[in-house]
């Protein structure tokens, strides 16, 4: 049976929400900053390498080195593990190591820090996450979850934020041949729940959310902007609605 949610003072009829993760349950700087540091700093120590190349790094992954500022359309937002890998891998090569030799030192790097990452530690979620998640599931509407992280990763974040159960799907990049923004994610989370995609909502915090949204074909994007990185003037040019935060979102 359709649901309705209001959001925004538009009434819309739908069973199935797909949330993304970070961004948009958690604070993505909170997360990302801390990680990307530990994870250059894990490649330099692999390759022996030097302040300039950590540099390199994190700007090959969309992140100012002097200030922080994570690119809203940068890799460090929307790139899947195994581009990021990837992206790394390159930097180094070009800086006179060999392709193989990189991207192991990479693996093993990413690898490293990501086995370190400290959870309860960095893990801010968004004004009211579980409280409207909890909402939302008790008036009978289906959840799932769409994200770039890796899958244990994923569970281990939900874990900690007390919200696994609330989702009856989830689904990361690693499981899929086309991440986002292809509409392969929605599109396999609909066809899993038997849901069609005209009675779907998705909420994220990128471009890249709200254009895999529209490409699935989904009955509305929300774009949400409390924990994610982009620009209200640039969410408004590819979100159907534009929220501040989840507690927007009323099941009706």
């Amino acid at each position: 049976m359709t649901k309705y949610v209001s959001i925004k003072g538009r009434k819309i009829g739908c069973r199935l929400i797909i949330f993304d993760k970070d961004g948009t349950l958690t604070d993505f700087s909170k997360i990302w900053i801390p990680l990307t540091k530990k994870r250059i700093a894990c490649i330099i120590e692999e390759v022996n390498g030097s302040k300039e190349l950590g540099n390199s790094l994190m700007r090959a992954w969309g992140v100012d080195p002097s200030t922080d500022y994570i690119d809203p359309r940068g890799p460090c937002v929307s790139a899947p593990h195994s581009e990021e890998t990837l992206i790394a891998a390159t930097v180094l090569y070009q800086n006179g190591y060999p392709w193989n030799e990189a991207k192991q030192a990479v693996e093993r790097a990413l690898e490293r820090a990501d086995s370190l990452r400290d959870y309860r530690r960095n893990l801010k979620p968004v004004m009211g996450m579980k409280d409207t998640l909890k909402r939302l599931k008790d008036r009978g509407l289906l959840l799932a979850l769409a994200t770039c992280d890796l899958r244990d990763q994923t569970e281990e974040i939900l874990r900690i934020l007390g919200i696994a159960h609330l989702f009856d799907s989830i689904l990361s990049a690693e499981e899929v041949s086309h991440p986002k923004p292809h509409p392969q994610m929605v599109l396999t989370i609909c066809k899993r729940l038997n849901i069609p995609p005209t009675e779907t909502i998705l909420v994220g915090d990128t471009e890249v959310d709200m254009t895999m949204g529209k490409q699935a074909g989904i009955a509305l994007t929300v774009g949400i902007l409390e924990g994610g990185i982009t620009p209200r003037a640039e969410m408004e040019k590819v979100a159907d609605v534009v929220i501040d935060s989840l507690s927007e979102i009323h099941p009706l």
